[in-house]
């Protein structure tokens, strides 16, 4: 099964969603739960917009024949200061996982964060997601620190931690 990773575009959104809303029934781990996400179609295309408006911000799709099988997004920061600073958000359907798919998702957003001038990339993940953090090291994440009792979840406390991977910035000639 041939895999295209490539930026979103606005004509995405639909594909997008439709994704994104069956990610959220398969995992426990993104932010949202899959009845707290009502982004339209054209919501969302308005995300993409944005995004590419944006020389320090990055949203890619991994795709397939059978439509998106996983996103890495990257919102570097609004000031000066924080600039080069990206945030990452990322998920895999778990038909995807174990593929090499998040590890080429990051492979080209590191690409990308460096020709762009990006310094840093970070992360949170829970502190229980174990395969992600996996990925991440591998990827050469760091542990920068822990958020305790960071979110709640069916009356439980749950940790997370927060990752980071310095990039060399390098030029784009």
């Amino acid at each position: 099964m041939a895999i295209e990773i490539r930026p979103a575009v606005p004509e995405d959104a639909a594909l997008y969603n439709r994704f994104f809303r069956e990610l959220l029934n398969q995992t426990r781990f993104m932010m949202l739960s899959a009845d707290e996400y009502r982004r339209s179609d054209q919501e969302m295309q308005i995300v993409f917009r944005k995004f590419a408006e944006h020389d320090n911000h990055l949203f890619l799709l991994s795709m397939d024949e059978a439509g998106v099988t996983g996103f890495l997004s990257v919102a570097g920061g609004a000031a000066k200061k924080n600039w080069g600073n990206g945030y990452v958000a990322m998920g895999l359907l778990r038909r995807s996982q174990g593929q090499g798919i998040g590890a080429a998702l990051f492979e080209h957003a590191e690409q990308w964060a460096a020709v762009a001038g990006l310094w840093r990339l970070e992360l949170t993940v829970m502190a229980d997601n174990q395969p992600a953090q996996c990925l991440y090291r591998k990827r050469g994440f760091e542990v920068d620190g822990v958020k305790r009792r960071s979110l709640r979840m069916d009356g439980c406390w749950i940790d997370e931690l927060l990752m980071s991977k310095l990039i060399e910035v390098r030029s784009s000639s």
